[in-house]
C-alpha cells in the first residue's frame, strides 16, 4: 500500500493509511452509536446527517468525475472519457435518490402509478422492487471489483499505457471503503434473504446500518474520483 501511494498515485503513504483507516474506524464508532437509541435513530433517520453527507460524497464524485472528463478529451482518451461520464452519471443517480430528488424538500407528491410499486411511496427508483433488485446487485459486482479486479485491471493492462490501467482501477487503500459495503450486503443476503431485495422495517437495525454503509460507498467512489482527476492534472505537469 505505501509503495502504490507513493510512487503510482504520487500520495504520501501516511495520507493513504489516513483514507484506508477512515471507513474502517468510522464503522466501530458507528455501531457504538447503536448503545444510545435515540443518537443512533437520529442519526441514521430520513433527510439526517449521513443522508446528507452520502449526498455530498455522490455530488462531489460526479463534479470531480465531469472534470476528468475534460481533461480526457483533452488527451483524445475518449472512451475512458465515456466511462467517466457514466460514472458521473451514476454518482449523480445516487445522490438524487438518497434525497427522493427533492421530493420532501419541495413537498412534491407522488405520482399514483409509482405509488403503488414504491416501498416508500416516493420519488425513487431503488425502493420499486425490480429496480431494488438490480441495483443491489450493482452495487455487488462494483465493490467485488473495486476489491478483486482491480488489482486484475492493473496486470492485465501492462501492453496499455499504466497511467490508464490506474483511472479504471481504484487503490489498494480505497478497498476498506468497499470492503464495509460488500460484507454488509453479504450478511445481509445470509442473514436476511428474503428480505435482501425489499426493506424489513423502517426501524430496523438492519435497515438503518445501511445509512452508514451507503455512506462508505460514496466515500469510496469521491475519493477515487478526486484521486483519478489529480492524477490527471499531473500528468499535465512538466
Amino acid at each position: 500500500m505505501r509503495f502504490e501511494a507513493l510512487e503510482e498515485w504520487r500520495l504520501a503513504p501516511a495520507v493513504a493509511e489516513a483514507l484506508f483507516l477512515a471507513p474502517l474506524a468510522g464503522t466501530l464508532a458507528f455501531v457504538a452509536t447503536r448503545l444510545d437509541k435515540g443518537f443512533f435513530l437520529s442519526l441514521t433517520r430520513e433527510d439526517g446527517l449521513l443522508e446528507w453527507l452520502q449526498v455530498l460524497g455522490f455530488a462531489a464524485g460526479a463534479a470531480v468525475a465531469l472534470l476528468s472528463v475534460r481533461l480526457l478529451l483533452r488527451r483524445g482518451d475518449t472512451a475512458v472519457a465515456a466511462l467517466y461520464a457514466l460514472f458521473a452519471l451514476g454518482c449523480i443517480f445516487f445522490a438524487g435518490e438518497e434525497i427522493s430528488w427533492g421530493q420532501r424538500l419541495l413537498g412534491l407528491e407522488t405520482p399514483e402509478g409509482l405509488r403503488g410499486v414504491n416501498y416508500q411511496e416516493e420519488i425513487t427508483a431503488h425502493n420499486v422492487v425490480g429496480v431494488r433488485a438490480a441495483l443491489k446487485l450493482l452495487v455487488l459486482v462494483l465493490t467485488v471489483y473495486a476489491i478483486v479486479g482491480a488489482p486484475l485491471v492493473r496486470r492485465l493492462a501492462r501492453r496499455r499505457p499504466r497511467e490508464l490501467a490506474r483511472l479504471l482501477a481504484p487503490p489498494v487503500f480505497l478497498t476498506s471503503a468497499f470492503a464495509v459495503v460488500l460484507g454488509y450486503n453479504l450478511v445481509r443476503l445470509v442473514v436476511y434473504p428474503t428480505t435482501y431485495f425489499t426493506r424489513p422495517g423502517e426501524n430496523h437495525t438492519v435497515t438503518r446500518t445501511s445509512e452508514w454503509v451507503e455512506l462508505c460507498l460514496a466515500y469510496g467512489l469521491a475519493c477515487f474520483a478526486l484521486l483519478s482527476w489529480r492524477r490527471l492534472r499531473l500528468l499535465r505537469s512538466p
